[in-house]
């Protein structure tokens, strides 16, 4: 895990686009975290006590997860803009960034925590002892003791390590998500071995073992399970579980904290519960066989079963994949927990001190010593508490406290009037009862606190029993706990929120929020113009650097200020008016929040003077002055607020008719996907292959291209020798005569001239050969050229002016010509190349025109050259009024030895060597034609290394 973790994270600092962990796939798996050793050998010990209600813990998370994108993708765009460090930062941040919410949330996080490490120590222990046969040994609680405190400080190390080695906590940790992946992927082939080993190795086959469920189980053992009241049992479950999925403090980290991208969550939606299924799939045929074995300690039947059975390496590997359950969870929790007592109990305390810098300087030792105390507590409760529960009741303490938070985050998304006083009250009953009916006795039960109270309750008074508060019993303890616990938090919570108004800046939080969960713009900013530049912001810096220097070094503290300034666009500015310092505040606020958590920040930007009451009234003012230019009065304008809002609603009801719409298609479109993925994995391998065969194709057709063209000149030189030898034969036989007469020499005249042709075809066939491979070696050669600053302007004019005057000798006509060229300064690259692409592309302007004047005595050509430059991208364009390439032609002209000419007029290269230099020089060039208007290059160099000469400059 630590070389893991090592390798990922240097890997993605070394490439932050890095898709190793940002992907849907490792998401999914990370999420798998929830399942903890409670999953690996509580889920076993569960069925094989109370039936199928082990299915309510795995029923839960599969019903919320498909409804994530509900509200997930909503709680990680808040996290992304406001830089949300844990479940606490954002309920404390949602509600007017309250301390004292995120301070009692602190304080449930941190004591529904303790007992779901301590169940993981316990499972780490416990099968530790069994797997090394100290389970008869006279020294076993020495080896307990030490194998609890060598988990405490291996967890507690590798925690630091790779958790909590960063200041700003909501910067993600691949290394850590990574490792947690490979673990989920590894408890479930560990645990998939298990059961088919107890499935197909013991026995006969899945279904052959659940034919032994009337042999082995007891008469009581029920669909429900045998406890009292079954199917409020059964609907506790799965309330807890559901909201664990995503409330429970480790679970919103990895699902919101380390989220990369919000699509993910449609992955996962998917994903995890198909994990769920897989993981259970053996859970009730392994209770059974150990049942049937007649196995004592029905949480280890996972392990004792192929430990008793003498498979000693499945043994030692079920041992390593509980170890992996353990672990993850026990390292992602440790963090979230250390980072939460830090921001929420410890900076809000330090911050009241005179001297803050004495402690804010040192908050990651800070993290690390809560991390380990953090870890030790739970090895205590382990030690104290954890012998006398079952892995599932501990776990089931954890998530009843999480549902704490399930009311105040729901609310903040679908219950616009939810305000601070209302989820503070709701927050702090829901938990007291939560602590005095579950929390409390595990203590009394287990011996450590001698105390009545479980039987004559607090004080004496029966109706304030922990187990049947206010006369209601007939319910396990359990659902007792959740049902008390929700009455309270969610009566407090609407109750107080309907009674009392939110406060102004409430107000302002709860519409950002609404406009990020609406995925809504916000309101157009107002333009500053009219705002006067008279802050000086060298003292503003100076604030920032001052609040900054508490928690950076020295070092870091001219970095962090600057990019600070440089997010609010004041970067490099002396005077910034009173808009840009509100925006300065804000982003300085929303970097410190990363940092310290909502509450804190917002306390400590506000008690810095960095927005001064003076400030604050000019920024009030302004805002007022600028409403008052509409000449809007009070009536008015809520009349027009009133009737906006109307209309959002009737837009909000139609756009959940289309969303039900939508729901209808999402099944088919997931299944599609799916299938898409699988054809794209095909597609890009066949990609691949074709890119191969269109390499070769291509260097076959150039090769066949190049033997076309040097063969038909090949052919003329070849019968024009031969005709030539022959000519020669036949003169031999005349001059051997010795006497010639009138025909003999009418023979060798016409032998002569026959020679002359022959040879002149030779002469002209040869020096076409020639031309092409001179031109081919111009086409390999193209990279290797030097290149140097030169006048690209000078360039394109003394190519035109060449091909102009062959043109005129040639042809007594008049040339309309348009040049439109900027002075650019010079460019670096290869003239010779470049001017050989441009003087191509003249050479077929000219071309069209002698070719029309043949047709036309009376045709007028007319060229238009352009030359401009613009973000340092240089654009040419060039046209005529040609007869045009024909369309379907236009695709082909840039292909080798492709000509619309004939052979003895054009090899078919010029426009190739045209494309390939512009290329080079880092450009494109396009063609476009008609035969009414002719035809139009344009050539786009970009990003241009433009030196400025003297006529620039001038």
């Amino acid at each position: 895990m630590f070389l893991i973790a090592f390798i990922v994270d240097k890997k993605v600092a070394e490439n932050k686009k890095s898709k190793l962990v940002n992907n849907p796939l490792i998401y999914s798996l990370s999420l798998a975290v929830y399942c903890t050793s409670w999953t690996f050998y509580g889920s076993v010990g569960k069925a094989s006590s109370s039936g199928l209600l082990f299915l309510t813990i795995y029923l839960g998370p599969t019903l919320m997860v498909t409804l994530w994108w509900v509200f997930a993708k909503k709680l990680i765009r808040v996290k992304e803009k406001y830089h949300v460090t844990s479940i606490v930062d954002y309920i404390s941040g949602r509600y007017d960034k309250s301390e004292r919410i995120a301070f009692i949330g602190a304080v449930v996080v941190l004591l529904s925590t303790i007992p779901y490490i301590a169940l993981q120590l316990k499972a780490l222990v416990s099968t530790f002892i069994i797997i090394t046969g100290f389970e008869d040994k006279p020294n076993l609680s020495e080896v307990k003791f030490l194998v609890a405190w060598g988990t405490v400080a291996l967890m507690g190390l590798f925690t630091i390590l790779f958790g909590i080695r960063k200041l700003d906590p909501t910067e993600r940790h691949p290394g850590m998500i990574f490792v947690l992946a490979i673990e989920c992927v590894f408890k479930l082939f560990v645990f998939l071995c298990v059961g088919i080993f107890v499935c197909f190795w013991l026995n006969d086959g899945f279904f052959e073992v659940l034919r032994k469920i009337p042999e082995v189980v007891p008469n009581e053992y029920s669909f429900m399970g045998h406890q009292d009241g079954g199917l409020i049992t059964w609907i506790s479950y799965t309330i807890l579980s559901a909201s664990a999925i995503i409330f429970l403090p480790r679970q919103f980290h990895v699902a919101i904290i380390e989220n990369y991208q919000e699509n993910h969550v449609s992955t996962a939606s998917w994903a995890l519960p198909s994990y769920l299924f897989l993981i259970n799939l053996f859970v009730i045929p392994i209770s059974i066989v150990g049942i049937s074995l007649g196995l004592s300690s029905t949480d280890q039947y996972v392990l004792t079963i192929p430990y008793l059975h003498g498979v000693e390496f499945l043994s030692l590997l079920t041992f390593l994949g509980g170890f992996a359950a353990a672990s993850g969870m026990i390292m992602i929790s440790t963090m979230t927990v250390a980072t939460i007592i830090t921001n929420h109990i410890y900076l809000p305390l330090v911050t009241r001190a005179t001297d803050q810098r004495l402690f804010t300087r040192f908050i990651l030792p800070v993290r690390w010593i809560c991390a380990i105390l953090t870890i030790s507590a739970s090895c205590i409760y382990m030690q104290v508490v954890g012998e006398k529960y079952a892995l599932v009741s501990m776990g089931m303490i954890s998530f009843t406290g999480a549902l704490q938070f399930m009311p105040l985050i729901l609310g903040s998304i679908f219950w616009k009037k939810g305000n601070k006083l209302g989820a503070m009250f709701g927050l702090l009953s829901g938990s007291l009862i939560w602590f005095y009916t579950l929390y409390f006795p595990t203590f009394i039960k287990s011996g450590y606190i001698q105390s009545d109270i479980l039987e004559e309750g607090l004080f004496g008074i029966t109706l304030l029993r922990p187990e049947s508060l206010l006369g209601l019993s007939g319910i396990d303890p359990l659902s007792h706990a959740v049902f008390w616990s929700m009455f309270f938090n969610i009566g407090a919570y609407v109750t107080i929120s309907s009674l009392f108004k939110r406060s102004q800046s409430e107000e302002q939080i709860v519409n950002e929020y609404l406009n990020l969960f609406e995925e809504r713009e916000d309101f157009q900013a107002i333009l500053p113009e009219t705002a006067e530049t008279n802050i000086l912001l060298i003292g503003k810096k100076k604030i920032i650097e001052e609040i900054l220097i508490r928690y950076y070094s020295e070092l870091e503290i001219e970095s962090e200020c600057t990019k600070i300034l440089d997010e609010a666009k004041v970067l490099n500015r002396e005077m910034v008016n009173i808009l840009e310092l509100s925006e300065l505040r804000a982003v300085f606020e929303n970097k410190l929040a990363g940092l310290l958590g909502a509450a804190v920040a917002h306390k400590v930007v506000g008690a810095s003077g960095l927005l001064n009451v003076t400030e604050r009234n000019n920024l009030y003012k302004y805002y007022s002055d600028t409403l008052a230019e509409y000449s809007i009065s009070p009536s008015e304008l809520h009349t027009r607020v009133n009737f906006y809002r109307e209309k959002e609603k009737l837009v909000s009801n139609q756009y959940q008719e289309l969303e039900g719409l939508v729901d209808l298609r999402t099944n088919e479109l997931i299944e599609r996907n799916i299938q898409l993925e699988k054809s794209i994995k095909k597609i890009n391998t066949m990609r691949e292959q074709l890119i191969e065969q269109e390499k070769q194709a291509s260097l076959g057709n150039l090769v066949a291209g190049v033997a076309h063209e040097i063969k038909n000149p090949l052919n003329f030189i070849n019968n024009g020798s031969k005709a030539i030898l022959f000519k020669i034969d036949e003169l031999s036989d005349i001059f051997l005569k010795g006497d010639f007469d009138q025909i003999d020499r009418l023979e060798i005249v016409d032998s002569f001239e026959d020679i002359a042709i022959s040879s002149e075809l030779i002469s002209r066939h040869g020096e076409r050969a020639s031309n092409i491979i001179s031109h081919m070696l111009l086409l390999s050669r193209e990279k290797g050229q030097t290149k140097e600053y030169f006048n690209l302007k000078e360039l394109i004019y003394k190519n035109y002016q060449l091909q102009l005057t062959t043109f005129k000798d040639k042809h007594s006509t008049h040339i309309n010509e348009i040049i439109r060229m900027d002075e650019i300064g010079d460019m670096f690259g290869c003239p010779s190349n470049l001017g050989r692409a441009i003087y191509a592309i003249f050479e077929n302007s000219f071309y069209e025109f002698s070719k029309c004047y043949e047709i036309d005595k009376e045709f007028i050509g007319e060229i238009e050259i352009s030359l401009s430059i613009s973000k340092g991208n240089i654009k040419l364009v060039i046209s005529d009024n040609g007869r045009g390439i024909p369309e379907n032609m236009l695709e082909r002209v840039w292909e080798p030895f492709f000509t619309t000419k004939p052979s003895s007029e054009g090899t078919g290269l010029g426009l190739s060597i045209t494309y390939e230099s512009i290329r080079i020089h880092n450009g494109t060039v396009k063609v476009s034609s008609s035969q009414e208007k002719g035809t139009e290059f344009t050539i786009v160099f970009n990003n241009c290394d433009i030196k400025q000469n003297d006529k620039v400059a001038s």
